[in-house]
């Protein structure tokens, strides 16, 4: 596990390239708190705009029983926006989505109960997506995976922040109920 509060690359990124695909290795991060309140944050898509800057807003939807999520990015002058659609959730655990529309994107995260303790957790993300054609012409794959490695890794230190701090305020309350990806009204 990374060391506390240090957001880390538990595997080095690589780009790989799969056309215009880029794999990263999975970017993960320990936090104190129980994985079952670490999972409820990190599935409320609508609150990744919280710790992820470069996110303008999530909207969610529960369609057929599947969670579909509309992502908006904007980061200088780039919008880019996708839809995605979970395709394994395992509550208090894992989801994995694949994108349905616009940027193509896939991934999974994972949380993972620290061994002998209930307070504690590793949160781990992995990330692949198509890098835009504009993109690619101007900067080489490695420069944006280290970007978006850097990005990433700097998001997850701000989860972690905003997941203990929470929890500080909130221990001695019941603790919600994780789900998996909760829908906003």
């Amino acid at each position: 596990a990374p060391p506390l509060g240090r957001a880390a690359l538990s595997s080095r990124a690589t780009a790989a390239r799969m056309g215009e695909w880029v794999q990263l290795g999975s970017c993960s991060t320990r936090v104190e708190v129980p994985a079952s309140t670490a999972f409820a944050l990190i599935s409320d898509y609508p609150r990744w705009p919280e710790w992820s800057p470069w996110l303008d807003k999530v909207e969610v939807r529960s369609d057929d029983g599947a969670t579909t999520s509309r992502w908006f990015l904007r980061w200088k002058m780039v919008n880019v926006n996708w839809t995605s659609k979970n395709v394994e959730e395992r509550p208090s655990s894992l989801v994995r989505w694949e994108s349905t529309s616009g940027l193509r994107n896939g991934g999974r995260t994972l949380v993972t109960p620290e061994a002998g303790r209930v307070d504690a957790c590793t949160v781990d993300i992995s990330l692949r997506y198509q890098i835009p054609p504009l993109i690619s012409r101007v900067f080489s794959t490695e420069w944006v995976a280290g970007f978006v490695s850097k990005r990433l890794a700097a998001d997850l230190e701000r989860f972690r922040a905003i997941a203990e701090a929470e929890h500080r305020r909130t221990a001695g309350r019941p603790a919600a109920r994780a789900q998996g990806p909760r829908q906003r009204s």
